[in-house]
């Protein structure tokens, strides 16, 4: 729906198929999802018997319009309707300028993560939607531990985190940019484990989740890249059309504040 960001789907016609969720950006109520594809009989291929003559009729030559046995739904709710009536009260122009403001919201997001002076929270990559991902960083786990006398790494922690990519980013890279590349099959390469690093940063993650939900005023997810052999990090998704800046400032200052008490 957006003119501005449609470059994101640049190559999306090379797909034999695509899945698409109107109930999460575009905020339709739930259930909503359309699965759109170019092969014209795999969907009753899958989905339907051969034994359906009881119920749909392949007589009449509307027969092409009849969707009924390519439908999953069958007799069920017509949730394509949810988002006729979206569609309707919105427009397109409407949907469009959701779809901007979220990705708005990410954007300026993470224009707030890289301005935290004391690099708390660092970006995982870029995002390219409306989602941004995140890890609130310790000061152990940094190069500021050994300038503010915190409590920094252990000499025998060393040479596990010089085999971590995560830990080496951390440690040298510019706090205002992403830490992560994930074009690397593994992020933390220390066996099959997390090494002594990512291990902290993980259970920093979800220590800090359980914060949140003490304090009860906002609760921003967590997510995993398990296969990436990664720590958990906070996955936010911004789709409020409600959602501003002042949102995301509280958001930044709640997370400082939660963490410092760890």
């Amino acid at each position: 729906f957006s003119k501005k960001h449609q470059g994101l789907l640049d190559g999306v016609s090379k797909a034999d198929s695509i899945a698409w969720n109107p109930h999460k950006l575009l905020g339709v109520p739930l259930q909503c999802s359309l699965l759109l594809t170019k092969q014209p009989n795999v969907l009753r291929n899958s989905v339907s018997s051969a034994d359906t003559e009881y119920i749909y009729h392949h007589d009449h030559e509307e027969q092409q319009y009849d969707t009924g046995d390519d439908s999953l739904q069958c007799g069920r709710r017509a949730d394509a309707v949810k988002l006729w009536l979206a569609w309707k009260r919105y427009g397109a122009e409407g949907f469009e300028k959701r779809v901007d403001h979220a990705v708005y919201l990410a954007n300026r997001f993470v224009h707030y993560l890289m301005e935290d002076g004391k690099s708390r929270l660092r970006l995982l990559v870029l995002p390219y939607s409306f989602n941004v991902c995140f890890w609130y960083v310790p000061a152990s786990l940094t190069n500021e531990s050994q300038h503010n006398g915190t409590n920094g790494y252990h000499n025998s922690d060393m040479e596990q985190i010089d085999g971590c990519m995560i830990g080496t980013a951390l440690k040298a890279r510019d706090p205002r940019q992403p830490i992560l590349d994930l074009s690397s099959q593994v992020l933390c390469t220390k066996g099959v484990g997390l090494c002594p690093h990512c291990s902290m940063l993980d259970q920093t993650t979800r220590k800090l989740y359980r914060l949140m939900q003490l304090d009860g005023l906002m609760l921003i997810n967590y997510s995993t890249l398990t296969e990436y052999n990664a720590p958990s990090f906070f996955r936010v998704a911004f789709n409020n059309p409600c959602t501003n800046d002042a949102d995301l400032q509280f958001i930044v200052e709640k997370f400082l504040e939660l963490g410092s008490q760890l």
